[in-house]
């Protein structure tokens, strides 16, 4: 028998459903009912009360009272169907998990979609899809709220769209429609596909709004404003736990959205938006987030920044925008852009060679910086140069990068250009760098206890020649510190005092005092305030340099600790790798020697500690015969190594006879997959090999950088690549002023349609 004919004779099987109990349509419908399946596919037991839960789905949805709520026990919910058509859910009601129930209640579905007629919110529970037609939930014209809402990774993938439903022949599988569609998604737990604003398998006329609200982006898809065609499913194959539905194809043209569409993102990081609607109008596209976010834009008729930084990827031209005060907009990876009409209001970035054209009106007050600054100033601005090029009345305010104090923003006839430059006697540097990524001092000694000297920190740096040899020190170089200390992060500028400069972190009791070469670490103390002392504790450091060619950071990390050894003798410390080159995944082994410089004896005192990349990796051990050893290791993010260089380092603990002292060794972890992703000071080199077994045409080459979890900014090749089949080709991006710790690359086939063809590779990466 063919399967077809197998799927035929199980939905006649279905169709014979027992009459519904008299208590599913006694007046006076309550407000609230409980359901809980445990009893069987046909039984209609129950009555809706706590005690006595619907045991099917169905009995609830048609006992609730309009505007009432349907409870979900722990043990879960179950609607059962007869053909391939969806559920209608035609009453204003919530459903959601019961008080008291600590997961999320399982609701099981075995109808081909949803579709609202009513305002329906679904609240902390997860949704199983069985059926492999049409797994969507349609709003059709009314508020689909979910929150806190997933669906279950072993069933279908759930999709979202704004219209109704339909079967692919184009008749109609919804209700009536509503005058107008909301779908609001919130909760770090809710989980879903794409999101269409459209109809699946038509066209829709009503406006949408979709607002996402407090959701990571790789908990959903891709945003498309328009309507799509429903996933190809291959019925035939149902029994195959791999034959998964295709998800719908978004096509504008096919299935116009002609109402006004609003795509509304707050604290959250769905990576794509696609804002085509095929109607009058393309969607407006509304952002506030708490940190920089970056999604990849296409087609949208309007941008408006409310809050935090945002950094749109391949944004067309010609789209109205609006940076609210407070709000940054960062276009510095587009390049040349042209806006239509400008409201003004927040900050705005740019590239250090570009230039905004705004073709409409330009209103407000901006802050206008160059990427590669800071909270503090702009980056580096070419001198002479139109930046903004507008005839409007909006304004432009200017910081200019710390080696650039002569700069000035200024209006001209055709817009805001930065002044020509004037003589100016300034300290800038071209190089700088620290001689260590690893300190480990003694509380006592950072804290300068009985006259201890602090730790010094010797600094390297070279300056432009135009900068006066009696300025070439780096006590003129207004440094920026950032400290992170037990998950909080502070940041500060330096503080000029008579033209010198330092750091003071007061939260932390800690002052960076640049002198000759060198940076002293040490306690914060002022004769007019009473500050407390550097705790033991490890900090996490990044000096910030600016230089002739932009921001450079060199990040250590400091570790005070309580231990106070008093030993002045000196051992030799050596530390060896068994090779110098590892494969990601493969395995090393390290030694390290102690010996007395005097005696030229092993040392067994004391203890040495194994660091990779400065986590440690092993509890002390101590040198037994002057040596220890670490066989074996596996290369892997898990034990802290990176791609590209690895920081190792031995820490010799020190005792009473010999001082404490550590060595360090480097070694290469190369990939071996697609992408080979490396990273320095924010310069990310991304080599990747086509081993699809085809040639990649015009294919869209991105990377996202994160930092603990959140996207912070993404970047895209410039222009459409072609990779033949085993062919190797390099990018670079600049990252550099952006915090992060792992790094993402992506292949979409366009811009377009945002298909990805390579599965995503995740990076780690030092921070």
């Amino acid at each position: 028998m063919k399967k077809n004919n197998i799927m035929a004779l199980l939905f006649s099987m279905l169709l014979f459903i027992p009459a519904f109990p008299a208590n599913v349509f006694a007046a006076g419908a309550p407000n609230v009912v409980y359901t809980e399946f445990d009893s069987g596919n046909f039984n209609h037991a129950g009555n809706g009360t706590l005690a006595a839960p619907y045991n099917l789905f169905e009995d609830a949805m048609a006992a609730v009272a309009d505007g009432g709520t349907i409870y979900i026990l722990s043990r879960g919910a179950f609607i059962n169907a007869a053909d391939n058509s969806p559920l209608q859910l035609t009453k204003n009601v919530t459903i959601s998990a019961a008080p008291g129930v600590n997961t999320q209640p399982n609701l099981s579905v075995r109808t081909a979609g949803m579709v609202l007629g009513a305002n329906v919110t679904f609240n902390n529970i997860e949704l199983s899809f069985e059926n492999g037609f049409r797994a969507v939930i349609c709003a059709n014209g009314y508020t689909l709220t979910l929150n806190n809402v997933s669906y279950n990774t072993h069933t279908r993938t759930i999709h979202l769209a704004g219209g109704g439903l339909f079967y692919a022949g184009g008749s109609c599988a919804s209700p009536a429609a509503g005058t107008h569609s909301r779908i609001v998604i919130t909760g770090k737990n809710s989980s879903f596909g794409n999101i269409y604003a459209g109809s699946i398998n038509s066209s829709f006329d009503k406006p949408v709004d979709i607002t996402v609200e407090g959701v990571s982006g790789r908990s959903l898809g891709t945003v498309y404003a328009s309507g799509a065609a429903e996933g190809y499913y291959n019925s035939e194959n149902f029994l195959d736990p791999g034959n998964e539905p295709q998800p719908p194809e978004a096509d504008p043209t096919a299935y116009p959205v002609r109402g006004k569409v609003s795509i509304q993102l707050h604290n959250t990081g769905i990576g794509a938006i696609n804002g085509a609607t095929g109607g009058a109008e393309n969607a407006s596209v509304s952002v506030s987030t708490q940190n920089l976010y970056s999604c990849l834009v296409a087609n949208i008729h309007s941008l408006e920044v409310k809050e935090g930084v945002f950094a749109p990827v391949d944004m067309e031209d010609g789209v109205n925008i609006s940076v609210r005060q407070g709000a940054t907009l960062d276009i510095s990876s587009l390049i040349t852009y042209e806006a239509n009409d400008f409201t003004g209001g927040g900050t705005l970035l740019l590239n250090y060679e570009d230039c905004l054209t705004i073709r409409g009106n330009c209103t407000g007050e901006t802050a206008f910086r160059t990427y590669g600054g800071s909270q503090y100033h702009s980056g580096l601005a070419i001198y002479d140069h139109l930046y903004i090029k507008t005839t409007g009345t909006g304004t432009f305010s200017f910081s200019p990068y710390p080696t650039q104090k002569d700069m000035t923003l200024e209006k001209r006839g055709d817009g805001w250009w930065t002044s020509a430059r004037s003589a100016a006697d300034t300290t800038v540097l071209t190089a700088f760098d620290l001689d260590t990524s690893l300190l480990f001092v003694p509380v006592a000694q950072v804290n300068g206890a009985d006259g201890a000297a602090p730790p010094i920190l010797q600094a390297s740096s070279a300056y432009t020649e135009d900068t006066p040899f009696s300025l070439q020190c780096i006590e003129f170089v207004p440094f920026e510190y950032t400290v992170t200390y037990n998950g909080k992060t502070y940041s500060v500028t330096s503080d000029e005092q008579e033209g010198y400069y330092e750091g003071n972190i007061k939260e932390l009791n800690m002052n960076f005092y640049p002198a000759d070469n060198s940076i002293m670490i040490s306690r914060f103390s002022n004769k007019y305030d009473n500050f407390g002392m550097i705790a033991a504790g490890t900090y996490d450091i990044a000096i910030t340099a600016p230089t002739a060619t932009g921001n450079l950071t060199r990040s250590l990390r400091l570790v005070v600790t309580e231990d106070a050894v008093t030993g002045s003798a000196r051992a030799d410390l050596t530390l060896t790798a068994s090779a110098q080159e590892i494969p990601d995944g493969g395995s090393i082994n390290l030694s390290a020697t102690l010996t007395d410089t005097s005696s030229q004896q092993g040392v067994s005192a004391g203890s040495i500690t194994l660091y990779i990349n400065g986590q440690p990796y092993s509890t002390p051990k101590t040198p037994a015969g002057g040596g220890v050893s670490w066989n074996g290791i596996a290369v892997t993010k898990e034990n802290g190594f990176t791609t590209g260089t690895n920081l190792l380092t031995a820490v010799y603990s020190g005792t009473d006879t010999y001082a404490p002292s550590q060595k360090e060794t480097t070694i290469t972890v190369n990939r071996t997959d697609m992408f080979e992703i490396s990273e320095q000071n924010g310069k990310i080199d991304v080599a990747f090999t086509n081993l699809s077994g085809k040639e990649m045409r015009n294919v869209l080459l991105l990377i996202g950088v994160y930092d603990r979890g959140t996207l912070q900014k993404t970047a895209a090749a410039k222009n459409g690549v072609t990779i033949n089949q085993g062919e190797t080709q390099s990018f670079r991006f600049d990252m550099s002023g952006t915090r992060f710790d792992r790094i993402q690359g992506f292949v979409w086939d366009s811009i377009e349609t945002m298909t990805p063809l390579v599965k995503n590779t995740s990076i780690s990466v030092e921070d």
